[in-house]
């Protein structure tokens, strides 16, 4: 417990949290997804992305834009799983894309 007082939490549900990206912590996984055909698969971007490619993309999304935000999913455990974008945000309407 007094390690998850430590992270910074978005959302907590009953199984993962989001939370916002660190570079020092999330880079590495996040190049190595990028670079898995599986999972590129069902991405635009499926050439392969080098590690400067990956932290100038990390640079740009991590910095705050009114109408976009991504976040790190995590286990509840502290397992860095995944990420989610959320895009086009109309805070007024209260909708965005995935």
């Amino acid at each position: 417990m007094a390690e998850e007082k430590k992270r910074v939490i978005f959302l907590k549900g009953k199984k993962t949290i989001l939370r916002p990206l660190s570079k020092s912590t999330d880079l590495e996984s996040t190049l190595r997804w990028m670079n898995d055909p599986e999972v590129n698969h069902y991405l635009r971007t499926f050439i392969p992305i080098t590690d400067k490619q990956e932290e100038e993309w990390f640079d740009k999304m991590t910095k705050y834009r009114y109408e976009d935000i991504i976040l790190a999913i995590e286990t509840i455990e502290g397992a860095f799983i995944g990420i989610l974008g959320l895009h086009r945000i109309s805070w007024n309407d209260r909708v965005a894309t995935t």
